[in-house]
């Protein structure tokens, strides 16, 4: 009887223990953010008629879950790549053979989080959307004609990976890369276009900033 008191006081303890232990691991296991919105600017290095080129892009939409992203991406040359093209003369008299080829495209994007810790952060961003081509001639008075004469257009592909690294809560740096992929079926879209890109980040979180000086009460243990 004595023995069995002392083995029923025993379970009880351990049963204590163990309830302790797992109701302490849930209430310190942080909350997932449903959903918060989400903008970057996201530029990349890439290339345009094999010529090193600089996209300036901005991604707007919402992080669900701190697992999918998604929404609408805008992308643009910083500046038109200048080549020596054929141009009709008859047609254009006063163009010279210097001409100017821009590119711009805009669509959905779909990131995910593979991977997130207090300070690593690992993605793969696709996108899917359309890009719009003006080609625009130099006169023979060294100005750029403010109408183009060929303009053009197709469907864009682009996929990549991506890593982050926090320095500070506020403070990241990071890197990626990709492809982008014109589908058309016309060379002289696709020859000029599909390409590689890679970019490099240094990234001033705002967010964490924010709650930095007016939220501290939701920071995160850093």
């Amino acid at each position: 009887m004595q023995r069995s008191k002392w083995i029923f006081i025993l379970f009880l303890v351990f049963s204590n223990l163990s309830w302790g232990q797992d109701s302490t691991s849930v209430a310190s296991e942080k909350p997932i953010k449903k959903a918060k919105l989400l903008f970057a600017f996201d530029a990349r290095r890439s290339y345009v008629l094999n010529n090193k080129v600089k996209f300036n892009g901005i991604k707007i939409g919402v992080e669900l879950y701190e697992k999918h992203r998604v929404g609408l991406g805008f992308y643009w040359l910083q500046q038109p790549v200048n080549f020596v093209g054929k141009i009709d003369h008859i047609q254009y008299p006063e163009a010279t053979d210097t001409l100017l080829f821009n590119f711009s495209y805009s669509g959905l994007f779909y990131d995910y989080v593979w991977l997130r810790t207090k300070r690593w952060e690992l993605t793969t961003p696709v996108h899917l959307g359309v890009g719009g081509i003006e080609l625009k001639y130099l006169d023979t008075a060294g100005h750029v004609n403010p109408t183009p004469f060929i303009k053009g257009g197709s469907y864009v592909f682009g996929v990549g990976g991506s890593v982050q690294f926090k320095v500070w809560r506020w403070f990241a740096l990071g890197t990626g890369g990709g492809y982008r992929t014109m589908l058309t079926h016309e060379e002289n879209i696709k020859k000029p276009l599909n390409a590689p890109y890679y970019q490099f980040q240094v990234k001033i979180l705002l967010g964490e900033i924010y709650r930095m000086v007016f939220r501290r009460e939701t920071l995160d243990e850093w």
